[in-house]
């Protein structure tokens, strides 16, 4: 028979070339096993990062599109009444890619372009920098545009890409999307960069939409002829919680995290019970079906799929 206990607490701190990084870790644990027998253990982890990571770090924050933070300012000079603007998940859109976010603009009322900007992001004045993202739509063109700005927040130059048109269909893989990307060198006076997405509405077009996903904002290296692999990027940070138990093999076990804007709660069990302190009501969920009981522990209800 043996018992052990563990306690292991960890903080990094890095930062080489264009990596940074800063984590902290703590795993906390207890398992216990008899020769011949069953074994059992408990283990508890927390973990907490932000960092950049990559060659080509990504600048741009909110670069997964799970909401509007960053991506706020929009405008038509056209005045072509721009409609809708919305954040979609892959599992409510089947034209994003699977796993991911993306950023859609519908509802024009006439003719002429729009602009979707807001983050202003610090760059180093003398250097090249790309701006890239995978599009797709219907009737409508797309075009990224740089602005560069000084200290006072003016523009002192831009860089952009060439209009497309027409824009790929779309799919639940990248391949139904075009890669578009510009590159330019930021002015001796520059201080900050504003990514822009420019859409462009033809006459009678007004039906027509564009998805977003994946945009990065990096430094181009010497050399660098296209925008580098996608890279969640600047901002990237995340946080958990997790407790696992283990007995004679199988495993249970609860996790909280967040990751770049987006929480998830997930548990592994057999069965899941929330049961009340002072009687026989509770509610669990066993063998793909929810069930609900009485004080006296009678089924009352059942939802799911049995046979």
């Amino acid at each position: 028979m043996s018992a052990s206990g563990f306690n292991q607490l960890k903080t990094q701190v890095t930062q080489q070339g264009q990596t940074q990084a800063s984590q902290a870790q703590q795993i906390t644990g207890i398992q216990t096993s008899l020769g011949g027998k069953a074994d059992a253990a408990v283990v508890q982890q927390m973990e907490a990062s932000i960092g950049v990571t990559g060659g080509s770090p990504n600048l741009l924050r909110n670069a997964g599109f799970t909401s509007f933070d960053g991506w706020d300012g929009w405008y038509s000079p056209g005045n072509i009444g721009i409609g809708a603007k919305y954040a979609a998940h892959f599992t409510t859109d089947g034209g994003i890619p699977w796993g991911m976010w993306g950023l859609i603009f519908v509802g024009a009322n006439g003719a002429g372009n729009a602009l979707v900007w807001q983050q202003d992001v610090p760059i180093e004045a003398g250097k090249d920098y790309i701006f890239s993202t995978y599009g797709s739509g219907s009737m409508w063109g797309l075009e990224l545009v740089m602005v560069f700005l000084n200290a006072s927040g003016n523009s002192v130059g831009e860089a952009r890409s060439p209009m497309l048109k027409p824009l790929p269909a779309g799919g639940n893989t990248l391949s139904g999307y075009s890669r578009l990307w510009v590159r330019g060198r930021a002015p001796s006076d520059a201080v900050a960069v504003r990514p822009h997405f420019v859409y462009s509405v033809g006459p009678g077009e007004t039906g027509g939409f564009i998805r977003i996903v994946q945009p990065q904002l990096e430094a181009a290296t010497p050399g660098q002829t296209g925008p580098s692999a996608f890279n969640i990027g600047g901002m990237e940070s995340k946080a958990s919680w997790n407790v696992s138990v283990r007995s004679d093999g199988k495993v249970a076990g609860v996790r909280l995290a967040t990751s770049n804007g987006v929480s998830a709660f997930d548990v592994v069990a057999d069965m899941f019970r929330v049961s009340s302190s002072g009687a026989g009501q509770r509610t669990e969920y066993s063998d793909g079906n929810w069930r609900t009981y009485y004080p006296n522990g009678q089924l009352a209800t059942r939802m799911g799929w049995w046979q």
